[in-house]
């Protein structure tokens, strides 16, 4: 959260060591779920509220590919 000036929200994060399932229903997608100092999605709900009052960047860190490759992505 401190890449790129800071201020970044998390809304998703998946941690190997955590067995969280993320195959869940839309109704679990639209609140959220899981714990926040583990793997957590923030929910659509969520995301539309903070997001719904002035424009904002997407950074995407530490995206797991294949062959153990990790990629990053930002959209302004």
């Amino acid at each position: 959260m401190e890449k790129h000036g800071g201020g970044w929200t998390v809304i998703q994060r998946r941690v190997t060591s955590d067995n969280i399932d993320f195959y869940r229903s839309w109704e679990e997608y639209r609140v959220g779920f899981g714990n926040r100092s583990l793997s957590f999605w923030i929910g659509l709900d969520n995301m539309y509220s903070i997001t719904n009052t002035a424009n904002y960047e997407l950074n995407i860190e530490y995206m797991e590919c294949y062959e153990n490759t990790t990629k990053e992505a930002r959209y302004p």
